[in-house]
C-alpha cells in the first residue's frame, strides 16, 4: 500500500515508449494497442528512441477528442498536431502525495518522472494516476 513515504520512481509504469513527432496517429494507436498502453511520449524528430528529447505526450483521450472528435484523419494527422506540450514533470525522489497533488492541480493523469544530473535532465518514465491508485489497493 502506498504511503506518504513512497516515491514516484517506485511506481513508474512500463518502459518508456516514444514515437517521433511526425508519426501519424494510426501508427501511435497500433503501438498503444500492441503494447497495452494508454499513452505515447512524443520525441523530437531529430532525437532517437535511445536518447529521446521528449516534446509532448499523446493519450487515448487526445486521440478520441482531438482526432476523432475533431474529424481529423488518423492516417494524415501527426502526433505533433494533437500532443499535449510541454509534458508535466516530477523529479525522482518526489513523494506519491506530491505527484497526486500535481496531477490534481493540473487536471492530468500522467507525469513524466525525471532525474537531474550535472545540469542535464533524464527521463525515467511515467507515473500514472492508475499506478498510484493500484498501489493503494492491497488486493492487487
Amino acid at each position: 500500500m502506498a504511503s506518504s513515504r513512497d516515491r514516484v520512481e517506485d511506481l513508474i509504469e512500463n518502459e518508456l515508449v516514444t514515437l517521433p513527432e511526425d508519426s501519424v496517429i494510426a501508427d501511435a494507436v497500433k503501438v498503444m494497442k500492441d503494447g497495452g498502453i494508454s499513452s505515447i511520449l512524443v520525441r523530437s524528430h531529430s532525437s532517437s528512441a535511445e536518447n529521446p528529447l521528449i516534446t509532448g505526450i499523446v493519450t487515448e483521450r487526445d486521440i478520441l477528442y482531438r482526432v476523432i472528435g475533431g474529424n481529423k484523419g488518423p492516417y494524415k494527422t501527426v502526433l505533433k498536431e494533437v500532443m499535449s506540450s510541454p509534458v508535466v514533470t516530477i523529479e525522482k525522489g518526489s513523494s506519491v502525495n506530491e505527484a497526486m497533488s500535481l496531477m490534481r492541480n493540473k487536471n492530468i493523469r500522467r507525469l513524466m518522472v525525471i532525474k537531474r544530473e550535472d545540469s542535464k535532465e533524464f527521463t525515467l518514465g511515467l507515473v500514472t494516476l492508475m499506478s498510484i491508485t493500484d498501489s493503494l489497493n492491497p488486493d492487487k
